[in-house]
């Protein structure tokens, strides 16, 4: 418990208890604690050590739990193991304790507090009073309790007259979201091994907390089905993720917003390869009026009943703006949904409500009800909210008393959620709840293993799918600053490749795309699927055709210069704004087609110099002079330009808080409608490979720099030659944020060992 918080809680009491009990004299007055001690004794809560009552000696962890186990009435005892396993037992289903790891111990009094305020919270009671300071008002929270003075604490309880429950059946729930197709540590994009994350390695870590708890629940929050390729099998049979999800018997499955990247009819076969409950309950068939999933699935676990509410982010009308995946169904939002659905779960008498619903805690896009915090705020007859989408590791909040959690995405950590319901004369009442984040860990399940290794070898055969051969030159720029990325910090080869594929097939004079492989490319020799996506992130992404003007393009990469720190004399590294780099979406866009430079000795907003429009030929690829300069024509202000960009960002840009607010874009073309499936960056590239270039690639056609950041850095000093060195041997390191994000400031001359 947070210190702050325990001393405010003794302050509070009106009694002051002597941490030095005064000696007896032979017929001198009662000890203080004397009224305590004969309390203790007669209600048999507390039995002497092999010295009597033994006031001054300290308090063990099993006897504060045993003697709360006594006023329970010792529910479900067994007499089984230690004189303590019982009480331990009961505290760990209670939350009071870990029981599989408790080892008794001397208790501080700031570690007792926290365990009263636990136990009082069970009871819906206050904890204060319960324990008090000594007549200087010290409160010692690191000191050990002595008996004399938790047989005082025990008084001022017995007066608080707080319920007895009877048995504690303790629930556990395990959630998962934004799996994203990790069923293997692989990366299929490169057909490499990864180790951040893989259900083969959470089947470990579930399999070992069902073995501790078989009264558990397993359910995942959305975005299961989509990215690391995983998409390859959306007309299979048999979907990878789901085989693995129903041979760890997961229970319910809430859709996400990639759920809605499928057709209909894709969508169905998802649903019925499923053996759990499938949710989305605020999106409705358009015919009928009817719920396309439900909204609420039961799932009872030891005369338990737990209900779910699923629901899905209402932004996906706008992730599938311009596509048919939604043509059969209307969205509404949770907040029009979720009421209803609660009063379902209450008229089955569900003993706890959780929602399970595919959005981050905070509002997206200025969206009401895109936010579980807002979701908590509208119904504190949540008990519970499992959160997913924003891909982050939340593992405890508490909003109007609904305990919030996320747990993070590519499979790398577990959600695991602690239940406490104790029985009353009512029935099952939940007393306690509590959340842990838990790490994957590196360990693979050998039954997983096995089960998806088919899966493995066809998708890897399949990303290694030759398309075309590589001569001349890799599509690679090597990364001088470790942490920064190529792409961030001028033109790379793969990235020319698929913007003059973007500007072939769509008309557009340029293209603005968002690189989230920050090293992309591939060296000479045979083109394979793989190494396309290797270059580019997104499964998806069409490139939509917009008219704007010279000077709506220069606000835009305005917006995108301010991704850089401002450069300061003494800094040796281009670094990156902390806040944008943390951003679940990147929001460092490059150009393709178009000259420019990053100017970041300025600031924002007279960053972007010399400004200029490639002139190409009729296959979209740029033109140089004799001398091997590219030829450009100037930017102004008024001159008129077709931009190529996904819709989804150019929406962003217009919205509020957008570079663009309040301005009207309408796309004059887009790829996707001309190209379905196969109108994305990705295959476009692929496209214009085998159908342009003959399955031919030479190199040394897109190995320009079109674009360049420049700073005052002066790359033949003596300290910048230090630093690469040092950066070399380990010596020091660039700068990262407590969540991985790199470059997130300088390396300065100062910095220097």
């Amino acid at each position: 418990m947070n210190r702050k918080k325990w001393i405010s809680l003794v302050l509070a009491a009106a009694l002051t208890l002597s941490l030095a009990a005064p000696a007896m004299a032979a017929e001198g007055p009662a000890p203080w604690y004397a009224e305590a001690q004969a309390y203790v004794t007669e209600k048999d809560l507390m039995t002497g050590t092999e010295n009597g009552f033994d006031p001054e000696a300290p308090v063990t962890q099993a006897t504060v739990l045993q003697t709360l186990y006594n006023l329970e009435g010792k529910p479900a005892a067994t007499g089984e193991g230690e004189w303590y396993t019982d009480a331990v037992n009961w505290a760990g289903a209670l939350g009071l304790t870990e029981a599989k790891d408790f080892a008794d111990a001397v208790i501080t009094r700031e570690e007792v507090s926290a365990l009263l305020e636990t136990y009082c919270a069970a009871k819906e009671s206050d904890p204060q009073g319960l324990m008090v300071g000594n007549e200087n008002g010290e409160q010692m929270a690191d000191k050990e309790l002595t008996r004399a003075e938790f047989a005082q604490i025990l008084v001022r309880l017995a007066a608080k007259e707080l319920p007895v429950y009877g048995a504690v059946l303790p629930l556990q729930i395990l959630a998962t979201s934004d799996l994203h197709g990790w069923f293997v540590p692989w990366d299929f994009s490169e057909d490499v091994p990864s180790t951040r994350g893989s259900l083969t390695y959470l089947a470990t870590l579930i399999k070992a907390r069902r073995e501790e708890n078989p009264n558990t629940i397993l359910v995942d929050c959305g975005d299961t089905v989509q990215s690391n390729y995983v998409e390859y099998f959306i007309d299979h049979e048999k979907n990878p993720m789901l085989t693995a999800m129903n041979a760890l018997g997961y229970d319910v499955w809430t859709f996400g917003n990639h759920e809605y990247n499928f057709s209909l009819s894709q969508r169905q076969a998802l649903v019925d390869q499923f053996q759990g409950a499938a949710l989305s309950g605020n999106v409705f068939m358009k015919d009928s009026g009817e719920p396309y999933l439900p909204a609420t699935a039961v799932v009872e676990r030891g005369g338990v009943k737990v209900g779910f509410v699923g629901m899905t982010t209402p932004l996906i009308v706008e992730f599938e703006k311009g596509k048919t995946s939604l043509d059969e169904v209307e969205v509404r939002s949770p907040l029009d949904c979720i009421g209803k659905a609660i009063e379902d779960l209450k008229a089955q008498n569900v003993d706890a409500i959780v929602g399970l619903i595919h959005e981050g805690l905070e509002e997206e896009n200025s969206v009401p009800g895109s936010g579980t915090k807002d979701l908590a705020e509208a119904f504190p007859d949540f008990d519970i909210i499992i959160s997913g989408h924003a891909h982050a590791a939340v593992e405890s909040e508490t909003v109007n008393g609904v305990l919030l959690c996320e747990p993070n995405y590519n499979a790398r950590s577990l959600s695991a959620l602690h239940l406490a319901f104790a029985e009353t004369e009512e029935g099952w009442k939940l007393v306690n709840k509590s959340a842990k984040l838990l790490s994957a860990g590196s360990v693979e399940d050998p039954e997983m293993v096995e089960l998806m290794k088919p899966y493995q070898e066809e998708l890897s055969a399949h990303v290694n799918t030759p398309i075309g051969q590589l001569i001349n030159k890799d599509l690679v720029t090597p990364e001088e600053i470790p942490g920064s990325g190529a792409a961030n910090m001028g033109s790379v080869p793969m990235l020319n490749l698929m913007s003059t594929a973007g500007i072939f097939y769509s008309g557009a004079d340029f293209t603005i795309y968002n690189p989230t492989y920050e090293n992309p490319g591939c060296t000479v020799g045979g083109i394979s699927i793989k190494d396309i996506s290797s270059g580019y992130q997104f499964t998806g992404g069409e490139v939509s055709v917009y008219p704007i003007t010279g000077a709506q393009l220069k606000t835009l990469l305005e917006w995108v210069a301010g991704y850089y720190n401002t450069w300061q004399e003494g800094d040796l590294t281009v670094s990156f704004d902390p806040v944008r780099r943390e951003s679940k979406y990147s929001t460092n866009f490059v150009g393709g087609g178009i000259v420019y430079t990053v100017d970041v000795t300025q600031e924002v907003g007279s960053r972007i110099q010399g400004l200029a429009l490639i002139v190409k030929d009729e296959a979209g690829n740029p033109t140089f002079d004799k001398d091997g300069a590219l030829i450009t024509t100037p930017i102004e202000d008024d001159t008129p330009l077709n931009m190529g960009a996904h819709d989804y960002y150019v929406r962003q840009w217009v919205a509020e808080g957008g570079c663009w607010e309040g301005q009207t874009l309408t796309a004059t073309y887009s790829t996707s409608d001309e190209f379905g499936d196969d109108g994305t960056v990705r295959n476009l590239t692929i496209r214009y490979i085998k159908e342009y270039l003959k399955g031919v690639v030479n190199g040394d056609k897109y190995d320009y720099v079109s674009w360049s950041v420049s700073s005052g850095i002066d790359k033949t000093s003596e300290a910048y030659q230090k630093m690469l060195q040092q950066l070399s041997d380990g010596t020091i390191q660039v700068p990262s944020s407590e969540a991985g994000r790199t470059n997130i400031a300088p390396i300065t001359e100062a910095d220097l060992k």
